[in-house]
């Protein structure tokens, strides 16, 4: 499952969805204001799946179960992705087709999912560099979602790939090959974070553990 979505970047937006809340320092683009629900418990799905975004198909493949999600009904800090609550939404999600990589990840439906596809590169770097780009954390049962920048440093010597942005943080481990794993942790809930360095320069995952989930796409600076 892949759905898409766009972020722009500065003004802080407080959004409150069906079964979440959303804090993000970005504009965000809608066609509705979005309605007002409680939370509810989600599926637990703890995978990282696959994803597949091609034309109007968005889709997360999770240990034989797929997702299939509409299009996306917004763009948030530049990113195509879903609300929950807009036009009768039930998806909080992102979406990102970057370089020889896809990856969607969030909740449908009050269950969690995460997926990534395409095969890391080796960035054959050394010493520390600096990737910043955008993340998205949803937290299904605790009805809260946010998303917003985030600098991420590798150190090519330590082999950790480390960040931090408001209630979020991410402690990932670089792997031969240019893979990433490790942990994303929102909210105080920590989720296994599977990714990589794709095409020239770009350092992208997703994260899930059933509870929490979303996705990190960030470029070299």
């Amino acid at each position: 499952m892949t759905p898409k979505i766009i972020i722009c970047a500065t003004a802080l937006v407080a959004l409150t969805a069906c079964n979440s809340s959303t804090t993000s320092n970005a504009t965000m683009s809608t066609n509705s204001p979005p309605a007002t629900t409680a939370a509810t418990t989600p599926t637990v799905n703890e995978g990282i799946g696959s994803a597949t975004i091609s034309g109007s198909t968005y889709t997360v493949t999770t240990n034989g179960s797929t997702i299939s999600l509409p299009a996306p009904n917004a763009t948030v800090n530049g990113v195509p992705g879903w609300v929950s609550g807009l036009n009768g939404s039930t998806t909080n999600a992102r979406q990102y087709d970057g370089a020889g990589m896809q990856m969607i990840a969030g909740s449908h439906d009050d269950q969690s999912f995460a997926g990534i596809t395409g095969t890391p590169v080796d960035p054959g770097l050394s010493g520390t560099a600096t990737y910043a780009g955008t993340f998205f954390a949803d937290a299904r049962a605790q009805g809260a979602n946010t998303s917003g920048p985030i600098t991420l440093t590798a150190d090519f010597a330590q082999n950790t790939l480390k960040g931090d942005a408001t209630d979020f943080n991410v402690n990932g481990r670089i792997q031969s090959g240019g893979v990433i794993d490790g942990e994303a942790t929102y909210k105080g809930d920590t989720a296994p974070l599977k990714g990589g360095f794709y095409g020239a320069d770009e350092a992208n995952a997703v994260f899930n553990n059933g509870y929490v989930s979303g996705m990190i796409q960030t470029k070299k600076q």
